[in-house]
């Protein structure tokens, strides 16, 4: 097998999170642990504020040799922008396809090995590879379902579907039906066209942006259900870091929002390709905005849900 696949890890430890690093260790052991050896891996600290972080980074990724390199940054970014940084090595290296991989998940074994088989196969109809996963506590455990927050069990409940979206146009289910299909630590792509597709400068909901816009640029997506991640959640929180950190409303406010531009940038990618008519767009953003209002409903996010029936009544009225 000639290609060969990076990893990439954004890595953010703040002043006492001594856990980030035992985490990002068990992240790297689960690369190194790859069936397939044509890989390497970038971790990026994004300005950790935890005291001699790069100096233990590099120890700890010293232990395998040139295959992880750390790059460190002054400024915090972001995962998206860490993200794009290894897209930006990838390309400029040689590598046929990048693996996302957040610093606190674990890959399957065999994930580079399918991944690769797929992108190899002398065709060009799959860019986008992408798995489903199981959620792991701060010990490595594996949640019971009543304690997965409602936002990550929104995301599994799609894979109980009889089929699960694949090929062409995957945009539209995930923006008018389901919502996020992939998490970020499942999802592989190939280099060029993660290149043209690079992460917005958001903090929330960065990636779903960004996998609406690969689908809609001509990205074709496999689902492989053999190679499930372990995602990982900490409990003493109750839901993801970003969330943690931003407070529920704000996070889902700002998810709305970013959404939205992802969804209508996909929509003005579509529509420059001729891949959708003009008559169909209206129908695309009401679809888009009564799945957010089922969203909604579930947070229990009464403001929000008000501006968004109020643009559920409006497109239904250009109709």
């Amino acid at each position: 097998m000639k290609s060969k696949g990076l990893f990439i890890l954004p890595f953010y430890a703040s002043k006492r999170d001594e856990s980030a690093f035992l985490f990002l260790e068990e992240a790297l052991r689960g690369i190194h642990s790859q069936s397939c050896d044509n890989w390497n891996a970038l971790v990026i600290n994004d300005a950790s504020d935890f005291p001699s972080a790069e100096t233990r980074l590099r120890h700890m990724c010293s232990a395998y040799g040139e295959r992880v390199i750390v790059k460190s940054l002054r400024i915090n970014m972001g995962p998206g922008h860490a993200r794009n940084l290894g897209i930006m090595h990838a390309q400029e290296n040689g590598f046929d396809c990048v693996l996302y991989n957040d610093s606190d998940d674990i890959s399957h074994p065999e994930r580079l090995l399918e991944t690769l088989k797929i992108f190899d196969n002398g065709s060009n109809d799959v860019d986008v590879v992408y798995s489903p996963f199981f959620v792991i506590d701060e010990n490595s455990n594996l949640v019971e379902e009543k304690s997965i927050p409602s936002e990550i069990k929104e995301i599994l409940d799609n894979y109980t579907e009889t089929e699960i979206p694949e090929g062409d146009d995957v945009w539209k289910i995930m923006g008018t039906k389901t919502g996020y299909l992939n998490i970020t630590s499942s999802t592989s792509v190939k280099t060029s066209l993660a290149a043209i597709n690079l992460f917005p400068h958001e903090r929330v909901s960065e990636d779903f942006h960004t996998w609406l816009r690969l689908s809609a640029s001509g990205g074709r997506y496999r689902f492989v259900s053999n190679t499930p991640t372990y995602y990982r959640v900490r409990l003493e929180k109750g839901k993801q870091n970003s969330r943690a950190a931003i407070g529920n409303s704000r996070f889902n406010q700002l998810k709305i929002e970013n959404d939205q531009k992802g969804f209508e940038q996909a929509i003005n990618i579509a529509s420059v390709k001729s891949k959708i008519k003009y008559d169909e767009i209206n129908i695309l953003m009401l679809l888009f905005y009564k799945r957010l209002v089922r969203s909604m409903v579930n947070h229990n996010e009464k403001e929000l849900l008000i501006g968004l029936k109020k643009k559920v009544n409006y497109f239904t009225n250009t109709l």
